[in-house]
């Protein structure tokens, strides 16, 4: 068994996951990601790549209503930041584009 000291241990791989290394990265730490399948993605893969949310916070509140409603409104207002950080980072991002009137993706 392999033994390494780090300050994050970040539990898969995918989209979620992987930002919450950079950013750790960013703030210093050393991280490592583990990941129980054979390559990265999750789901983000599954989607090829599609970075999908509601158009704005009443659909989303409709949608979902028993969903927290901070944990959308937050969802919904750093969205644009997110995708400006994913670019600064040299991920390229598609324009966005309407989905079946529920929302759009990138």
């Amino acid at each position: 068994m392999r033994r390494q000291q780090v300050d994050v241990v970040v539990v898969g791989a995918g989209m979620a996951g992987l930002c919450a290394a950079l950013t750790a990265i960013d703030e210093g730490a050393d991280v490592v990601v583990l990941e129980k399948g054979s390559r990265v993605g999750g789901s983000m893969l599954l989607s090829h790549g599609l970075i999908w949310t509601f158009s704005d916070k009443r659909q989303l509140k409709q949608e979902i209503p028993d969903g927290s409603e901070a944990l959308q409104e937050f969802v919904v207002d750093v969205l644009t930041a997110a995708h400006t950080w994913l670019e600064e980072l040299g991920v390229p991002l598609e324009p966005e584009t309407s989905l079946s009137g529920t929302g759009g993706g990138e």
